[in-house]
């Protein structure tokens, strides 16, 4: 029952995830920024506490455990990195980010490159702790977080970017291409925008 609860709550942080955007797209303020970190919040709280609950502690401590906790963490990183490092900080802090489109670095591979790295790292920490209780919450958030993904590219990203279109058009949602990857290694650590 625990371990449910722990997994709904990482569910309700991607609704208020979700509210983020449909906050963002209907300009309704500044609290959008706390809304989108509380659900950010809930869910990395929900992954620390079903891990600290079922995680088998042998297995983490062993060599594999630790290669697939530290190959999870960098993806975590990438993801950070992603999100709140290539963005500009106008995006999370309730101004209008419509001109604000980044197509370099991570987001020259796919348009969703958080997507790549959460699933990406979920699915090291589950092997990692080779719970699975765990492993179910890693693939119910990752099917979320997809689910989130084809929400905003349906009803959100048009609307907060007005070059969202072009976007599109020259990157893959999802599955990086040839092309994509040599952009992104390309333009990696460079911003798209003065």
């Amino acid at each position: 029952m625990l371990t449910l609860t722990m997994t709904g709550g990482g569910l309700a942080g991607f609704v208020l995830m979700f509210a983020f955007d449909w906050m963002t797209t209907n300009k309704t303020g500044r609290s959008r920024g706390f809304v989108g970190l509380a659900g950010l919040s809930l869910l990395v709280a929900s992954t620390l506490a079903l891990l600290a609950v079922t995680a088998d502690a042998q297995r983490m401590l062993s060599a594999p455990g630790i290669a697939f906790t530290t190959l999870g963490l960098a993806f975590f990183g990438l993801l950070a990195y992603s999100l709140f490092f290539e963005l500009p900080k106008e995006t999370y802090a309730g101004e209008d980010p419509r001109h604000l489109v980044v197509d370099t670095g991570t987001w020259a591979l796919c348009r969703h490159p958080g997507l790549l790295w959460f699933a990406l790292g979920y699915a090291s920490l589950a092997l990692a702790a080779r719970s699975f209780p765990f492993s179910v919450a890693a693939i119910v958030w990752t099917v979320a977080d997809i689910v989130y993904v084809i929400l905003q590219e349906r009803f959100f990203f048009r609307k907060i970017f007005a070059d969202y279109e072009r976007y599109a058009a020259t990157t893959p949602m999802l599955i990086p291409n040839r092309a994509s990857v040599e952009k992104c290694l390309a333009t990696i650590g460079r911003k798209s925008r003065p």
